[in-house]
């Protein structure tokens, strides 16, 4: 994979096991990562926005995530056990985002290979690259410590959720 120039991303979207936090959730024998949550938090400092694509249950993992302390930090969060290419498309699509300013980030090469061939300009790597782009957040970095940038998000989130929910544009408008 190439090196990732973390001023051009724009959202990161997480794996969670063996990624965000160690182990895998539904063996029940996850251990903390603090450096990795640490880093969301930074990522959000800066106005990098992040997202999950898991192959996992929602309930366990919202759960853990409110354990964390993280469950605030992600938007557009997909947790289901559907193949994962289609559903980075999709964040990345109700996001308005370009597949150029995302990174995926996953510890397994299948799962990146697969998000790849369905988004060819996305930037993909396994989680070592984590204290590289630490490394390169300094203060040329734009501050958004009040997470402007994540609640904008968060308002389209709603939005986009509720659309689906209500189909029709005049039935979503009432």
């Amino acid at each position: 994979m190439n090196e990732i120039d973390l001023k051009k991303i724009k959202l990161v979207i997480w794996d969670l096991d063996n990624t965000l936090w160690n182990g895998i959730l539904t063996e029940g024998n996850i251990t903390d990562n603090e450096a990795h949550y640490s880093f969301v938090r930074q990522l959000t400092d800066v106005g990098i926005v992040c997202s999950i694509c898991s192959k996992n249950d929602t309930e366990p993992v919202e759960k853990e995530l409110e354990r964390i302390g993280l469950s605030d930090y992600f938007v557009f969060k997909s947790i289901n056990w559907e193949t994962k290419g289609v559903r980075v498309k999709k964040i990345i699509d109700d996001m308005h985002l370009r597949a150029i300013n995302v990174l995926f980030l996953d510890y397994d090469s299948r799962n990146l290979a697969e998000v790849k061939s369905v988004l060819p300009e996305i930037n993909c790597a396994l989680p070592d690259v984590i204290p590289d782009l630490q490394k390169q957040i300094d203060e040329s970095f734009k501050n958004d410590k009040e997470h402007k940038r994540l609640q904008q998000y968060k308002v389209l989130e709603r939005k986009t959720s509720d659309a689906e929910k209500f189909g029709k544009d005049t039935d979503f408008l009432r």
